[in-house]
């Protein structure tokens, strides 16, 4: 069995730091479990209906890790200018502007 999807989905938990035992629990392990359906019977074998959920899942990581205080690193001065964490530098829709590695997964995976 393949876990293209399950991969994909731990990836963006480890990457946005979602607390897997507390508030975020619940939304952690539906879209696990989506994911593992996806893989399990492949995306001709799902529902709409799952896709739905495990796409409207995805969204909700995303406003998860909007609601989480950003971390400073301590080599870093407060008063020093940073950059957005883990920055890459790749096109976003607006000129000129940061994307997180986050950001840019969930662009080229959610699309």
């Amino acid at each position: 069995m393949a876990q293209k999807h399950l991969r994909a989905v731990n990836k963006v938990i480890r990457a946005a730091d979602l607390d897997c035992e507390g508030l975020d629990a619940a939304l952690v392990e539906f879209l696990r479990d989506s994911a593992r359906q996806i893989d399990a019977k492949g995306m001709d074998g799902v529902s709409a209906a799952l896709i739905s959920a495990y796409l409207s899942a995805q969204k909700d990581v995303s406003r998860a890790v909007a609601r989480k205080p950003a971390k400073i690193p301590p080599e870093s001065a407060p008063d020093e200018p940073s950059e957005a964490p883990d920055a890459v530098d790749e096109p976003d829709a607006s000129e000129g502007a940061t994307v997180t590695k986050l950001d840019a997964f969930m662009q080229r995976h959610t699309a």
